[in-house]
């Protein structure tokens, strides 16, 4: 996403966040892939399809209804997990970068993230992922369609209600369907300083010390776009990689560090 690619449209909802969370004066800082194309070539990456918040996990949970409600007014589609809040937006033809908010959690001076992913890619698994992606989407169209309408809106007020339970528990199974948890580890110090940068005409705020941030994510060689970097075993940051049977009745415990560590035999690499 160079500079010439990247329309006003597209950075609408990149926008709307960082102007939510500095009227909040919520601590962030820019993450992951969008980080390291804002130093390297100041824009995003032309192969990153989102843009990568972080925040730490008390101050966003302390600030989560005021962040929802003004998106939800705004019209964004919010996907909040334990883990991470994935924000979209789209009007028309317009549609807007992805925001992918990452929460931390801080203990004996680390920084500790996680992020889930599947690792049965069979057919089965990609029916049922998509139909539940469907289901989703058409939960939010309904919700959509009655806030244009209000005279709708007021009529289908319980049907609102029964729609939205059935949009959670699309979402909780749909991320049922998740069984590797990858989990983060990095010093504290890269967030508790952090120093603005400009991109795209928005100020936002990174580590201090980006540059050594992202070598240990992304290696010394980090200047040198790399396409074929395997988010979950390349990043320097990766503490250790769990796998899971999951089911309903399985739920992980997120942000427990004790959890974390884990018998090696319980690892893949």
């Amino acid at each position: 996403m160079s500079d010439e690619k990247v329309t006003e449209d597209q950075l609408d909802l990149f926008k709307i966040v960082i102007e939510i969370l500095n009227d909040l004066e919520i601590s962030y800082w820019v993450d992951q892939g969008s980080l390291l194309g804002i130093v390297r070539q100041n824009s995003f990456l032309p192969w990153d399809h989102d843009v990568d918040l972080g925040i730490w996990q008390p101050d966003y949970m302390k600030h989560k209804k005021e962040i929802h409600r003004i998106l939800s007014d705004y019209g964004a589609r919010i996907t909040f997990l334990p883990y991470v809040t994935k924000i979209k937006y789209s009007k028309g033809d317009r549609k807007s970068i992805p925001v992918n908010i990452r929460l931390y959690h801080r203990e004996g001076g680390a920084a500790y993230s996680e992020f889930w992913s599947y690792t049965d890619l069979s057919k089965k698994s990609d029916k049922e992922n998509a139909g539940y992606l469907r289901n989703m989407n058409r939960s939010v169209k309904l919700r959509k369609f009655c806030q244009k309408t209000p005279s709708v809106k007021f009529f289908l007020s319980p049907l609102l209600g029964l729609n939205h339970l059935f949009f959670l528990y699309m979402k909780e199974m749909r991320e049922t369907l998740k069984d590797r948890r990858v989990v983060f580890r990095v010093s504290e110090d890269y967030f508790l300083s952090l120093e603005k940068r400009e991109v795209y005409g928005v100020n936002v705020l990174v580590p201090e010390d980006p540059e050594s941030y992202i070598a240990l994510k992304y290696g010394e060689s980090w200047r040198e776009p790399n396409k074929n970097w395997v988010w979950y075993t390349d990043d320097g940051g990766s503490y250790s990689i769990h796998y899971f049977k999951r089911s309903l009745f399985n739920r992980p415990r997120h942000f427990v560090v004790s959890d974390y560590q884990r018998p090696s035999d319980d690892l893949r690499e």
